[in-house]
């Protein structure tokens, strides 16, 4: 052990057991604990790191078990600074966060901005925010898909100019993807694999807004020194990642104003600021972990839809929060969106709620009571105007 946590006052102990794994503590003069560092084991069977081609990756859950050591206040600010097309001239605009494009025809998500911060401590107590902002270009992400199916694929569809395609007479039967100036994909989409192809591209619409926000969110508490571990080598299923975490006396309103000044490009002082900018696509190591953290498990087997897939702010209508089932999703959907502010709200009506390892552990009676809880928190966030905004 480093004798920057093994100093100690006399009688106080070097080694303490706080609810995850060992604990190296470090105490002030008058005994109070300020800081710590834990080793804590992240599951494989429970999806806290999957495996793609490159090895194996954190996912966010496996991001927000670590953050209860680390402590990072994990938000997403009402709105956002950025450069959009208006009238087809680029022009720099506060916007809502996210920001959602749509087509004009289909009204199909072509585009999701949005940007998320972690606020915490870093390694040696100094405060550290990172910035991440992200952008899920489902329209590129498809034809790069499609693309890799194009090269690979034998008689999927083929590579070939707008002029080229105008003259077949049976294009009505395909489907062209223009990709640059005078030049497209053009896919056949009775082909099996291009109807796969098809299939993943509606699916990502369908859950658009929360891959883009859990990758967001889980990128922001990836890049803070407090964690600052993308992968990692299991061995039967579990692997270990050192997490540094610290006690402060800053207020909710200190923090909130750290937000706002982050959000309107300001950088507060003393606070080491990381930025970075991440643009999902096809292939790449978000890419490859989006299909696991966005699967078939995350579905809500009654209504069909994901956990968490409705606009966070959004009150569900009474009868979609009947049921454990339901009752559940909203939970997760609440504890995505408000991050390390969920507990708070919710521990007044579910006391054990930090105690539990998944929302399944709560009797229905806990999940019925956070969830009144939830809703009437929700609405008073609505009539104050802080829910976010769309495009």
């Amino acid at each position: 052990m480093s004798d920057r946590y093994s100093s100690k006052p006399s009688g106080s102990k070097e080694l303490a057991r706080l609810g995850d794994g060992e604990v190296f503590v470090k105490r002030t003069q008058d005994g109070i604990l300020r800081s710590v560092v834990s080793n804590v084991s992240l599951d494989l069977r429970k999806k806290e790191i999957v495996k793609i081609q490159s090895g194996f990756m954190i996912t966010a859950s496996g991001y927000d078990r670590l953050n209860k050591i680390a402590n990072l206040t994990v938000v997403f600010p009402p709105s956002m600074t950025m450069t959009i097309l208006i009238d087809g001239t680029p022009q720099t605009r506060e916007v809502g966060n996210p920001y959602i494009e749509y087509d004009p025809e289909t009204n199909a998500i072509r585009t999701i901005s949005l940007t998320c911060l972690a606020i915490g401590l870093g390694p040696i107590g100094n405060w550290c925010i990172t910035h991440e902002r992200l952008r899920f270009d489902l329209d590129r992400y498809f034809a790069m898909e499609a693309w890799s199916k194009v090269k690979n694929v034998k008689n999927a569809g083929k590579f070939e100019s707008v002029s080229s395609y105008n003259k077949r007479d049976d294009k009505d039967d395909w489907i062209f993807i223009p990709i640059m100036p005078g030049w497209g994909i053009s896919l056949d989409p009775r082909h099996d694999e291009v109807q796969k192809v098809l299939t993943n591209h509606f699916q990502r619409q369908k859950f658009a807004e929360r891959i883009a926000s859990t990758i967001c969110r889980r990128n922001a508490m990836k890049r803070h020194p407090a964690i600052a571990k993308t992968t990692v080598l299991p061995r039967d299923g579990l692997a270990t990642v050192q997490v540094y975490g610290w006690q402060h006396d800053y207020t909710a309103k200190q923090i909130n104003t750290m937000i706002s000044q982050v959000s309107h490009g300001e950088i507060p002082p003393q606070v080491e600021m990381r930025q970075a900018i991440t643009e999902i696509e096809h292939g790449h190591d978000d890419s490859q972990s989006m299909e696991s953290e966005i699967s078939s498990d995350d579905m809500d087997h009654t209504s069909g839809q994901p956990h968490g897939q409705a606009t966070l702010f959004d009150q569900p209508e009474p009868s979609r929060l009947t049921g454990r089932e339901q009752g559940l999703a909203y939970l997760g959907q609440c504890d995505d969106r408000l991050g390390s502010a969920f507990l708070g709200v919710v521990e007044s009506a579910v006391p054990r709620i930090d105690q539990v390892d998944t929302f399944s552990d709560l009797t229905d009676e806990e999940v019925a009571d956070a969830v009144s809880l939830l809703r009437e928190y929700m609405g008073e966030q609505i009539n104050a105007g802080d829910g976010p905004s769309g495009g």
